[in-house]
């Protein structure tokens, strides 16, 4: 059975795998978004990103589009500011501005550009730009600009190229670089991926502009980048990886100020961004919300849309990349058949405290292991995956646990309806060996004895001397009550009284040892006389003719009983063996008393009086 359920759990962990990295549902779609940000938070707090070296941002702010509107004044202060960062020693320009309308002020700007020689201007895919038949030279600056080596598998179906677009314009186009800077809208429009390509019809596929930049910046040539469909981006010996849709994830490694940033009236007012432009790629893109390129991210609710260009570009410069294709597929694979294992065996504990707290650390083991791919691998494995694994098998590990609770209460109530009524005491105390009471056991056994039994039957008469009896017996059941024992046998004038504690052997002693002072301590009725060994002992039935009587035997019984002999000799009321007391851990009141072979023993034995 046992084998059963664990092969349930894999094969559930596995099922839930294949179906989250094939067609998925929204549902947990959504719930994988969530997760996967909750991990980039995580690894911000424990891990923040140093500050970028490789990537500045020239933030176009609500004051500069107060002061300069979107048209010609603003290409004007872009032309200035082109010219500045290429003084200052740039390394790439990436204007993140759709500068579709044509005015009088481009051809300063594509001067500027131009001159420059280091620029990269913003195409998009757009709902309202159609995309018409561009004039030869914007066609050929787009055709300049792609791939220049795609490839995909045999069988792949032919991309669908953008139906609408938005390009420079004319004059604009042919004196700069050209690459897309399109986004992948989740539904909840928090931006975690790019397209890596965008294609534009007859197998003109243009490179995202962080991707572009990057190679610029990594002194690739133009050839030695190649997309490679459902797989992800070749620059040089660097591999981007992609998703099947050829969406790269962003790899945010904290809030969007950790860039460098400077406003566009600072830079054209003499400013410059901390550390400098030179060698470096700047951005020069939107911060005004007026502008409506503002979005969120796993870690901004409103970072510029610009700021996640540069962050993807400062990640495939420095080559980090976040991998969520066939390594990670595998991975979920393994994590999730070994979070369903376990959960179930966590969950399946006996004891359901135990249970919980199991399945608890099981649950943040299993956190960790998520969060350490990412951190330490880059590896973005399938954490819904992996969760609905764990809480299946927790069900079923949880429900097979309760059912052996259930089952094994049921078998402890059939065998106790099976026992008669008086032995149900001697059950319990026996109880407290463990899980069954076959076998030997080490426990305390006392003996306890009325002082002038015989004399006292005799002067008394028989039925005063049952009440007296009856009333020795209620005294040591009472004591035996008191210090966790349990009469086993009532023995007319004494009783035989077993302490169980087998998981802490000093505690049984100790309590036997409690039990023979307040037995022997001075009381109105008749004086008891009380004496007791520890060793091993066995549960025995001595019923016959269909009656179960349980009682318990061994060399613990035998001794504690021939020490009554020793006791009455020496006129003691409380004897304990030296196994006993040792065993409790000594005891301040116990001399030493006798130390004898007992009838039928072939070793001596110290005996120790208490009191």
């Amino acid at each position: 059975m046992a084998v059963r359920r664990a092969a349930l759990a894999l094969l559930f962990g596995l099922a839930l795998s294949v179906w989250r990295l094939g067609p998925g549902d929204p549902l947990t779609d959504a719930l994988e978004a969530r997760l996967y940000d909750l991990r980039l938070v995580a690894r911000a707090a424990l891990a923040p990103g140093p500050p970028v070296e490789t990537v500045v941002v020239v933030a176009v702010d609500e004051a500069a589009v107060a002061r300069l509107g979107v048209g010609a004044p603003m290409r004007n202060a872009l032309a200035e500011a082109v010219t500045l960062l290429d003084a200052a020693g740039a390394a790439v320009i990436a204007v993140d501005f759709l500068l579709v309308e044509e005015t009088e002020a481009d051809a300063r700007l594509a001067a500027a550009l131009a001159a420059s020689g280091r620029a990269v201007l913003a195409v998009a895919a757009l709902p309202d730009a159609p995309l018409a038949d561009p004039p030869a030279a914007t066609r050929r600056a787009l055709i300049e600009s792609a791939f220049a080596a795609v490839a995909a598998p045999a069988d792949a179906p032919p991309p669908a190229a953008a139906s609408t677009a938005a390009v420079p314009s004319p004059p604009l186009a042919v004196a700069a670089g050209l690459a897309h800077v399109n986004i992948v809208r989740a539904p909840d429009r928090v931006l975690r991926r790019l397209p890596v390509a965008l294609d534009l019809g007859d197998g003109v596929a243009l490179p995202a502009m962080p991707l572009e930049t990057a190679r610029r910046m990594m002194g690739a040539a133009r050839g030695e980048m190649a997309l490679v469909r459902g797989e992800g981006v070749r620059i040089g010996a660097r591999f981007v990886p992609t998703d099947a849709a050829g969406g790269m994830l962003i790899d945010h490694r904290g809030p969007a100020d950790r860039i460098p940033r400077v406003t566009l009236d600072a830079l054209l007012a003499g400013g410059a961004p901390p550390g400098g432009v030179r060698g470096k790629a700047v951005f020069i893109g939107a911060a005004a919300e007026s502008l409506g390129d503002v979005r969120a991210t796993p870690l901004d609710s409103d970072a510029p849309g610009v700021a996640s260009l540069a962050e993807a570009t400062a990640q495939v410069i420095e080559g980090r990349a976040l991998d969520d294709g066939p390594a990670a597929a595998l991975a979920t694979g393994a994590l999730a058949a070994a979070a369903a294992l376990i959960a179930l065996l966590a969950a399946g504990v006996r004891r359901v405290g135990w249970a919980a707290a199991a399945s608890a650390l099981a649950l943040g083991a299993t956190a960790a292991v998520l969060q350490a791919a990412l951190m330490g691998f880059g590896l973005v494995l399938d954490a819904t995956a992996v969760a609905l694994s764990f809480a299946g098998a927790a069900v079923l590990g949880w429900a097979a646990g309760r059912a052996r609770e259930r089952s094994a209460a049921f078998a402890e109530a059939a065998a106790r309806a099976r026992l008669e009524p008086h032995v149900s005491p001697l059950v319990d105390a026996l109880e407290r060996f463990g899980p069954g009471v076959d076998g030997d056991h080490d426990a305390a056994v006392a003996f306890v004895d009325m002082v002038g039994s015989t004399t006292m039957a005799e002067a008394a008469g028989a039925a005063e001397a049952g009440r007296r009896l009856a009333a020795v017996q209620a005294r040591i059941g009472a004591a035996a009550t008191r210090h966790g024992g349990v009469v086993v046998e009532v023995l007319g004038d004494g009783a035989l009284v077993l302490f169980a504690a087998p998981r802490e052997p000093a505690d049984s002693a100790r309590r036997a040892l409690a039990f023979l002072r307040d037995v022997a301590a001075p009381a109105a009725g008749a004086p008891l006389r009380a004496t007791a060994h520890f060793g091993p002992v066995a549960v025995v039935d001595l019923g016959s003719e269909g009656r179960r009587h349980l009682t318990v035997a061994g060399d613990a019984v035998n001794v504690a009983a021939r020490m009554q002999d020793v006791a009455r000799r020496l006129r003691l009321a409380a004897l304990a063996s030296a196994p006993l007391v040792d065993a409790a851990g000594g005891a301040a009141d116990a001399r030493p008393a006798a130390t004898e072979t007992l009838a039928g023993r072939r070793t001596a034995l110290t005996m120790l009086a208490l009191g």
